[in-house]
C-alpha cells in the first residue's frame, strides 16, 4: 500500500529528481520510500540523526545539516 501511495505521489510531481525526507516513521513506510526513490533515481535524506525531542522535526542544527546534504 505504501509503495503504491508513494509511487502515485511521485508520478504526480513529474520532476526529474526529487529529494525525499525520510521521517522517523513506520519501517514499512521507510522501505517503501527507498523503493520508489531508487526506481526514479531520487535522493533520500534520513532525518533520524537530526530529529529534535518531539521525534518529528529536525533541530536547528539538523536543518543546517540537511540543507548541506541537499546542496
Amino acid at each position: 500500500v505504501w509503495i503504491e501511495h508513494f509511487e502515485k505521489l511521485r508520478v504526480r510531481l513529474g520532476s526529474r529528481q526529487v529529494t525525499w525526507l525520510m521521517l522517523n516513521t513506520d519501517p514499512v513506510a521507510r522501505e517503501a520510500t527507498q523503493v520508489v526513490a531508487r526506481y526514479h533515481g531520487d535522493q533520500v535524506l534520513d532525518t533520524r540523526p537530526f530529529v529534535s525531542k518531539d521525534g518529528i522535526h529536525p533541530t536547528p542544527k539538523g536543518y543546517q545539516q540537511l540543507a548541506k546534504q541537499i546542496k
